[in-house]
């Protein structure tokens, strides 16, 4: 059949079963299998299409003998007589379509539905179905295969549709009822009360006792549906009234358990019970009564009448056996209960109540079983005292009671408890190659002797000490096993070898120890041992191999420039290297600019360097300088300035004599005054020192009459040497700004030279004392976060962060007026992760009045790229290292969260890079070990209008750390402007826009002067004319 609907009220048929099925499936597992007959009759006026018509025919019979031995098929219809039950298939509808599939297939597919009917003469059930069957073929048409299919689906969907009705299944049990045989059921009775408390075949009060019942089907048929029921004439006595027994089959015994509890008000006598079995079809068993013995109850009176307590070796206990409960011993505890009563108190039990926090039972019961009347007998209990337990006395309620509840006693149990504790303690020495020391040099290692004393009443117990240092102090292991420590004990002796690097400049290095036991708290110290500060100090000395010496050269000569470096420090200088560079395009340089020069003991010298010079015959007299660098392993580099006297180049005189010869002689141009070498300082270097060393050579070829100094004005030094080569060191006081030196000097033909430098002095502030204004800002919100350490040992600290961060919150409420209650603040081990996302997702939300409230955040700590992304993240206390994304901070969602809050304005101040490196003088990675990579990153800035932020640094630079003022040189600038000295135009208050002048100046010079030209430029983004602090 090709693509076409082909519909058709086919036929109407109608089985009808006729005795008892059985079919091998489940559903139709309960009828008898033997007589199953099933007859389908078929209406032949009804079929439109014989050929689909006979098919389905043949399907149906198919499917219905895989559950009935016996399927005719006949033409006719009979209606339902009482009793039988008929299925009828209501319509017939066959599609037929086709379609293509990949692969150039054709598929064919058949769908045939309908709908059934399950009744009898009273009632039905409806049920709509379809079955689907398809074919692929790439060969021929094959429409009639997934026809053929689709009946076969649908008969299938039909028969297990008629056999799992309701309807059928009533029908099925009535007909198999119908068939079967009588039962004959007998029934015996048993008491027992083995189990009981007393076992005397009595039914005693508040007793549990049994009836068995035992019942037994004689009879050819199986007894359907069987049920007992029990009834008495004593009310206190509770049991089931009517217990389900189920189907019983031919010679078949089931027992019963009747479960009677008796009241404690039963009396003496007897109590009778009539039981009687019914079945379903009438085959009832014959009614059995049964008489037992009943006793009344005779009351006991239980009394807890003393307790002890056992602290010995002995039982349960494990304790010294002084009587008194100690920590970490177990005791027996006795109760002596007393029967008062006229009865025997029944199976009496003891338990322990309410018992202080934190014991340990070993056993919280114990089971006494009978007592007399008059009889006192023992029920211990035990219990286990922590070593670590703190309280002045131990209580616990003991409580007695028989099984049947008719007496109960109930007795408070307190004793005094005394607490007992190891006590450890430590001490140390410091070994430097087996001779004891009172203190450590950097760059050297030593042994550190540690010993531990356990001077408590009680062992301590899997007890270990960790060491760390967060100064870069390497221990040779930083966790040291002790085990177990007994009272009024010492420990072996511990040797930790140390390590000082070379470069700690701090005149103490903090070593912290943490001294851990399994059930007590831990002891944590700081031992700061004392370091004697040892470091280079390199200085270089230089020679010019010229026409005229002295550092002087001529136009268009060629010299050479000797140098060798000297160590003035007290510790050796290791992988010295020395560079020049020429400041002036007309000074070229010919060969080697550097030179490895290795180690440099302390205060010894270097090999000489040689260097070659030549000079353009169009180079300017007067100075031309050298760039000097002078660099070495693990210390800051000297970066210097060498000055160069260049002089008018000599003529050549050509003189013809009679004899046609030729003399030439060199004749100075121009006659010129002494050269000044001038070694410190360099000229616009910037100070915060008092005072500054000035050191110059002066020298001339005949000799140097007169060299004076002045400064500002003012004669500092006036000497007449009368020398060929004169040096001068001085220290010269300076004022706040800029400082202008003046040095002249005169030769013997009294012709002069003179060298002007200019030295600032930066300004001293103590901006960790913040100046208090007149300002009041009480609906303004702050948090402040400052991060120095961190649960990962293995990232470097951040030096000042905290400190960073606790004196911007001086400056908010005594320069900008907010109020302390309204400032949140973050330090190290409180600033975690999820603290720090749940105030700024909900609780910095909650503070605000929108509208209203200004909003401060301050930030200084570590801050980190994500390698695959560059997105920069925030560094909180529990960061780790390996994931990023989850334990980071995310800036970019943390300005998100600020741009959320609709505030009146957002001021937010960053001290962090994000190239996570730290910020001393040798920037390292801020994982220890790891290897440093830099990445450019972009600030994800605030974005929102009224939102102002301020970052430390910009792109790959490092926000670095000005140790001398104990703060990052960031804050130290922000604070030090916010202070007053921003304010430019002097009216009192500043600016954005001052205050963003101030840090582009200074930050990036400070950076320069400190960490040798290291770039650090603030990042400012906001409104330039907002006023940040009004100061009058």
């Amino acid at each position: 059949m090709s693509a076409r609907q082909k519909i058709a009220k086919v036929f109407l048929i109608a089985f009808l079963l006729s005795g008892c099925g059985g079919t091998a499936m489940k559903r139709l597992a309960h009828i008898d299998e033997n007589s199953a007959f099933v007859q389908i009759i078929i209406n032949d006026n009804e079929i439109k299409d014989k050929k689909d018509g006979s098919k389905f025919v043949d399907a149906i019979k198919k499917s219905f003998s895989h559950s009935f031995k016996n399927v005719s098929v006949r033409t006719g219809y009979d209606s339902p007589k009482g009793g039988e039950l008929v299925v009828m298939p209501q319509s017939l509808s066959l599609d037929t379509n086709y379609e293509w599939r990949p692969a150039a297939k054709e598929v064919y597919k058949a769908t045939a539905r309908s709908s059934v009917k399950v009744l009898t003469d009273t009632d039905y059930e409806l049920y709509t179905f379809f079955a689907t069957g398809e074919v692929e073929t790439i060969l021929k048409p094959l429409s009639h295969i997934a026809e053929s299919r689709a009946l076969e689906f649908l008969a299938v969907e039909i028969h297990n549709s008629a056999v799992s009705s309701q309807k059928f299944k009533t029908y099925a049990e009535s007909s198999k009822m119908a068939k079967t045989l009588p039962a004959n059921l007998e029934m015996s009775l048993k008491f027992t009360d083995t189990n009981s408390l007393v076992p005397n075949n009595i039914i005693d009060a508040g007793e549990e006792s049994l009836i068995l019942a035992t019942i037994t089907n004689n009879g050819k048929g199986t007894a359907f549906d069987v049920k007992l029921n029990i009834d008495t004439d004593y009310r206190s006595i509770n049991f089931e009234k009517t217990i389900a027994v189920g189907d019983i089959q031919p010679n078949e015994t089931k027992e019963i358990k009747v479960s009677l509890k008796a009241g404690l008000d039963i009396g003496d006598g007897k109590a009778s019970f009539q039981f009687n079995l019914k079945e379903k079809r009438g085959y009832d068993a014959k009614k059995v009564a049964m008489y037992v013995p009943t006793a009344r109850l005779e009351k006991p009176a239980l009394e807890i009448v003393s307790t002890e307590i056992n602290d010995g070796d002995t039982g349960l206990a494990k304790g010294n056996g002084n009587g008194i409960i100690e920590s970490g011993e177990t005791i027996e505890l006795t109760a002596f209960i007393k029967n008062s009563g006229a009865g025997k108190a029944i199976g009496v039990n003891l338990n322990t109540a309410d018992t202080i926090s934190g014991i340990q039972w070993v056993r919280d019961s114990a089971f006494v079983g009978t007592i007399s009347p008059g009889e006192i007998v023992k029920a211990k209990v035990a219990f286990s005292v922590p070593r670590n337990f703190d309280v002045k006395e131990i209580s616990t309620n003991l409580k007695v009671g028989d099984s049947r509840g008719v007496s109960n006693a109930e007795k408070k149990a307190v004793f005094a408890f005394a607490k007992r504790s190891p006590n450890i303690q430590y001490a140390y020495r410091i070994y430097s190659k087996g001779n004891q020391v009172n203190s450590i040099t950097n760059g050297e290692s030593y042994e550190l002797e540690l010993t531990l004393n356990n001077s408590g009443q009680i062992p301590a117990r899997k007890v270990f000490v960790n060491l760390t240092s967060n100064s870069g102090l390497s221990l040779s292991s930083s966790r040291i096993e002790i085990g177990d420590l007994k009272e009024q004990t010492s420990a072996p002796k511990q040797t930790i070898n140390i390590s000082v690097p070379r470069t700690f400049v701090e005149a103490k290095v903090p070593l912290n120890i943490t001294i851990a036991q399994s059930d007590f708290s831990s002891v944590a110290d700081i031992i700061q041992i004392p370091v004697d500060v040892k470091s280079p100090k390199l200085a270089y000395k230089t020679n010019l191999l010229s026409k005229s010496g002295g550092g002087s050269i001529e136009k268009g000569e060629q010299a050479i420039l000797e140098l060798y470096v000297v160590n003035d420090g007290n510790l050796p200088a290791e992988g010295v290297k020395i560079k020049i560079e020429s400041r002036d395009e007309n000074l070229k340089l010919i060969g080697q600019t550097e030179a490895l020069i290795g180690k440099i003991p302390a205060n010894a010298k270097s090999e000489t360097v040689k260097f070659q010079l030549s000079t353009l015959r169009r180079i300017k007299v007067g100075d031309a300088y050298i760039g000097v660098t002078v660099t070495q392993n693990d210390f800051s580099p000297l970066v210097s300035q060498y000055a160069l006297n260049i002089r008018e180049e000599g003529v050549s005189v050509v003189d013809v004599s009679d004899e046609e010869k030729t003399k030439v002689s060199t004749v100075a141009k121009t006659q010129s005054g002494p050269v000044i070498l001038l070694k410190a300082p360099q000229s616009n270097e910037s100070t915060g020192d008092e005072s500054i060393r000035l050191a110059f050579e002066v020298s001339d070829s005949r000799s140097v009459e007169s060299i004076k100094v002045t400064l500002n004005g003012s004669v500092v030094l006036d000497e007449k040497p009368t020398l060929r080569k004169k040096g001068v060191v001085k220290n010269i006081s300076l004022k706040e700004g800029e400082n202008r030196i003046v040095i002249t000097a005169y030769n013997a033909d009294n012709i002069p030279a003179k060298k002007e430098i200019t030295v600032i002095r930066i300004a001293e502030d103590d901006i960790d004392t913040p100046p208090v204004t007149a300002m009041r800002n009480p609906n303004a919100v702050a948090v402040v976060i400052g991060i120095s350490k961190f649960e990962n040992k293995d990232i470097q600290s951040v030096d000042f962060a905290r400190r960073d961060a606790m004196a911007m919150k001086e400056y908010l409420i005594k320069t900008l007026g907010y109020n302390e209650a309204n400032i949140t603040e973050f330090y190290d081990e409180n600033a975690e992760l999820t603290k720090l996302k749940s105030f700024f997702n909900t609780r910095l939300k909650n503070k605000i009045k929108r509208g209203v409230s200004d909003v401060f955040v301050f930030y200084s700590g570590h801050g980190v790229p994500d390698t695959n992304s560059g997105e920069p993240y925030f560094v909180p206390y529990n960061y780790d290292p390996r994931d990023i994304k989850t334990t980071g901070y995310s800036v970019k969602e943390f300005y998100k969260q600020l741009e959320s809050l609709k505030a009146k304005s957002v001021t937010v101040v960053v001290d962090a890079c994000y190239q996570g490196f730290t910020g001393d003088d040798r920037p390292k990675p801020i994982i220890k070990d790891a290897s440093p990579v830099a990445f450019e990153v972009t600030n994800p800035l605030l974005t929102i209008k009224n939102g102002v932020v301020f970052t430390a640094s910009s792109g790959k630079q490092v926000a670095s750390w000005y140790r001398k003022k104990q703060h990052g040189i960031f804050t130290y600038y922000f604070l030090q402007g916010l202070g007053g000295r921003a304010d430019a135009d002097g009216n009192g208050q500043i600016t954005v826009g001052e205050l963003k002048d101030y840090l582009m100046k200074n930050v990036p010079e400070q950076a320069r002067i400190l960490y040798n030209d290291r770039e650090q430029m603030p990042e400012i983004v906001g409104d330039k004319d907002a006023v940040l602090v009004r100061l009058k």
